[in-house]
């Protein structure tokens, strides 16, 4: 029962993702849109939202031994997916365009228009501060350097460094990730006008970005992707958490809220962003928006598993 109330606290969020899913299938459904809409939605998210957030909440991120093992949850849960599907692409089971598409859906999670109405339900306002630290201090850092180099060298013949390096540092969130380490570093303060000017813009994050999923969002596969789309959901909802549950809990002995954050934050479905980029780079675009759709509602299952297996 309080499983089933904890779900219903959760349901105006959930109504939002949903809903604007929807609306992007129905803008193309109707050509409401121009054909190009969702590339400069992307854009928008990219050089305008997704920077604001950054300098909303990043300089004001104390560094501490709680920020590391929130921060490293990301990185574990990313390295994890290019081990795993990495042996799978070796294999051959999944060409280099479905493989690229794999890891950036199953190894970036949904930390933040997910992971935050979700861990505020089931920890309360104290999770939900951790889950913020955690979603900026690891998760837009992995995506922001991870996430576009996997993006660049999947999508071009064969690596290029100097071309990958050039996308990383002149992607914007990435330019102001660095400057707003530099006035945390300082101790910069923004007045409080500011601050709420730059939580409106980025709170069109979630929103913007869920159109543009809507907005490309097949419910066709091509042969094989089937199969790619149900190991990608698998270990991004199943095995990921489970490894981040084996270290946090079991091995390092944490049974904090900062453990249980971390394992319901590892659960998320896909990153929204993830698969922007993968359409962006044209890797397999249809696999990587259906991960995130159908993603979303798996996760609410098994989201609160994990919750029961935390206690």
């Amino acid at each position: 029962m309080g499983v089933f109330y904890q779900l219903l606290s959760i349901m105006p969020q959930l109504l939002l993702l949903f809903v604007c899913l929807l609306s992007g299938i129905l803008l193309r459904r109707y050509q409401v849109f121009p054909t190009n809409a969702a590339h400069v939605l992307n854009l928008f998210v990219f050089y305008i939202s997704l920077p604001a957030l950054t300098l909303r909440y990043i300089p004001f991120i104390e560094f501490k031994t709680e920020t590391l093992l929130l921060t490293a949850v990301s990185w574990i849960v990313f390295g994890g997916a290019a081990l795993f599907l990495g042996m799978l692409y070796r294999l051959g089971m999944f060409n280099r365009s479905t493989f690229g598409a794999m890891l950036l859906v199953g190894g970036l999670g949904n930390t933040a228009f997910v992971g935050f109405p979700l861990v505020e339900a089931l920890y309360g306002k104290e999770g939900l501060e951790k889950a913020i630290v955690l979603d900026l201090s690891g998760s837009f850092v992995v995506v922001s350097i991870m996430g576009i180099a996997v993006a660049a060298w999947f999508s071009s013949g064969s690596p290029n460094w100097s071309l990958i390096g050039q996308r990383i540092v002149r992607f914007p969130p990435f330019v102001v990730f660095l400057l707003c380490l530099l006035l945390n570093l300082f101790n910069v303060n923004f007045p409080p006008y500011v601050l709420d000017a730059l939580e409106r813009i980025g709170s069109t994050v979630s929103i913007l970005s869920l159109v543009s999923v809507g907005l490309q969002l097949r419910f066709e596969l091509a042969s094989g992707d089937l199969k790619a789309l149900v190991i990608c959901l698998g270990y991004k909802l199943l095995l990921a958490p489970a490894v981040i549950y084996v270290l946090y809990v079991l091995w390092l002995g944490q049974s904090s809220l900062v453990s249980k954050v971390s394992v319901i934050e590892a659960a998320t479905p896909p990153m929204v962003t993830a698969a922007i980029l993968a359409s962006d780079y044209d890797l397999n675009p249809t696999l990587a928006n259906l991960a995130v759709g159908v993603g979303i509602i798996a996760a609410i299952g098994t989201v609160l598993l994990w919750h029961t297996v935390l206690g």
